[in-house]
């Protein structure tokens, strides 16, 4: 499913290239004033989105594709190589293409003379393959007629998604509600049928990660109709999805081939939700139940980076700990008369608790300490400019800050070495 990664990624970074010119009164597809309905951009810029999927794009073509295990191979690429790719791509990838042009062909013709409009034309395909299925029940025979025909209308409604998420024009109708129920459908025979009726041990990866991903957002998206914010949406829907992963998925004797994935499934849902409440809260606000999921999360990325030394969770867990306190902080503290040394106090022993954490506590990995005292440095360096320009200037303030810093360094660095000379011996 390497090809499959390819065309989403590439997907995503031409639909938010497009956005950032629509943005700009422009689009990919001709010139002109171009309405825009609603466009919230969450880094306040759709040009760095735009330049972050492409990013992305290059870095899971490189990850994900062939080349990639080629290049790790060899430095040079061989005649046979090419051909093994060639080759491989014939035989596996191409008709796609060719079931890509045949549908726009004749969705074009029925344009023309105005026949049908999209999602009548995906429900007209998706009720004659589903008949077709049903009558023959001959799986092995359509297998790879309902994957491509998943993977190529899933692709077109995940653009959807992302246009109406973007732009607020929202064109959907009932039919394309009953189009996504069937894509969501035929996922589900296609991964079933391999494991069920063509007796295979092993589900197909790529296509499972895929349906989860396409879920996920045709959950977010119809969501939408009942709450208005997309941050909201995209956190509690991660939040969800990860509990039931979590809780329920993992066991259930269907995935059992497939546990260690949806170990990584699950935990992707929690980062995603971790960073979608951290931006909700900031835009909007904080109640108990958001306060308790946030503290929820915190808790249990500590414990995968325990168990496992996972430093992602572990960096997750440092994050959502700093936001409460620095939410927290501005929202309630921040607003009394000695407010300048309340902020010096919690920031700074926030910066210095975590190194005396070091001291008192051994940890288990030589990597932690390194690991927070880094992340200390960062909350040190927060401190520092957010006092410094939250506050009025005094030299006096200038010689405490350098002399706290220097106090700090001294204990980091005297640490970090110990560690060094305890490897050595």
């Amino acid at each position: 499913m390497g090809i499959l990664l390819f065309l989403v990624s590439a997907l995503f970074s031409f639909i938010f290239y497009n956005f950032y010119l629509i943005s700009n009164g422009r689009s990919f597809f001709g010139s002109g004033n171009v309405e825009v309905f609603f466009l919230d951009s969450f880094f306040g810029n759709i040009a760095i989105e735009a330049s972050f999927f492409l990013i992305l794009w290059v870095f899971l073509l490189y990850s994900f594709s062939r080349f990639r295990a080629i290049g790790i191979q060899k430095a040079n690429i061989s005649w046979w190589d090419i051909r093994k790719t060639g080759k491989v791509f014939f035989r596996d990838y191409l008709y796609y293409i060719g079931f890509l042009l045949f549908y726009t062909s004749i969705y074009l013709i029925f344009k023309n003379y105005d026949i049908i409009n999209f999602g009548f034309f995906v429900l007209f395909i998706n009720i004659i393959i589903l008949a077709l299925f049903l009558v023959t029940n001959k799986f092995f025979i359509f297998k790879d007629f309902i994957k491509i025909n998943t993977i190529l209308f899933s692709l077109a409604y995940i653009w959807s998604y992302v246009y109406i998420f973007l732009t607020g024009n929202n064109f959907f109708t009932f039919i394309d509600l009953l189009n996504s129920f069937f894509i969501l459908v035929f996922f589900v025979l296609s991964l079933s049928g391999d494991r069920y009726i063509l007796k295979s041990s092993d589900s197909d990866k790529g296509l499972l990660v895929y349906l989860f991903m396409y879920w996920f957002l045709f959950v977010s998206f119809y969501l939408h109709y009942f709450i208005e914010s997309v941050s909201f949406i995209f956190s509690l829907t991660s939040f969800l999805f990860f509990l039931w992963v979590f809780l329920w998925a993992i066991k259930v004797r269907f995935f059992q081939n497939n546990r260690r994935l949806l170990k990584y499934l699950w935990l992707i849902f929690l980062y995603i939700s971790s960073i979608f409440w951290i931006i909700y809260t900031l835009t909007s606000w904080i109640n108990i139940f958001i306060f308790l999921i946030i503290g929820y999360g915190i808790a249990f990325n500590f414990d995968v980076h325990n168990k496992y030394q996972n430093y992602i969770s572990l960096f997750f867990a440092f994050l959502g700990w700093f936001f409460l306190i620095y939410f927290l902080f501005f929202r309630y503290f921040y607003v009394w008369s000695y407010r300048d040394f309340v902020l010096l106090f919690v920031f700074l022993w926030t910066a210095f608790g975590i190194i005396f954490y070091t001291y008192a506590k051994t940890l288990s990995n030589i990597p932690d300490y390194y690991f927070y005292h880094t992340f200390s440095y960062l909350i040190n360096i927060f401190w520092v400019i957010s006092f410094l320009v939250l506050s009025d200037f005094h030299i006096l303030h200038l010689w405490i800050i350098l002399l706290l810093e220097s106090i700090f360094i001294f204990m980091s660095y005297y640490k970090l070495n110990s560690l060094k000379t305890h490897s050595d011996a």
